[in-house]
């Protein structure tokens, strides 16, 4: 194979890979089902040390919210424009006071 072929094969590959992470990238599903859920699978990705959180994750003796579901609950009051109440009850958990300060 001559040295243009070669590249133009290349080329043809590097355009295809691209093209599909594009696409993949801007599909849209309409199926709820394959949507993600909007409940927390982990510790939200806000860089916080959650070291000295407690390791539950349902609501343990006190009802208190975890800084993870607090950090939830305030993503929703900010994204869409849910009440703390409402957040509470999703996460069937109350903000103790050491917490409220992350509820903007």
């Amino acid at each position: 194979m001559k040295k243009n072929q070669k590249m133009i094969i290349i080329l043809v590959a590097v355009v295809c890979c691209v093209l599909s992470a594009v696409i993949a990238m801007t599909t849209t599903t309409s199926d709820p089902a394959s949507a993600p859920s909007s409940a927390p699978s982990s510790a939200p990705s806000s860089g916080g040390d959650y070291s000295t959180t407690p390791s539950t994750t349902s609501m343990g003796s006190s009802g208190d919210c975890t800084v993870a579901k607090t950090d939830w609950i305030n993503s929703k009051i900010i994204e869409d424009d849910w009440s703390q109440a409402q957040g509470e009850a999703a996460q069937k958990c109350k903000v103790p006071g050491n917490l409220q300060a992350r509820i903007t």
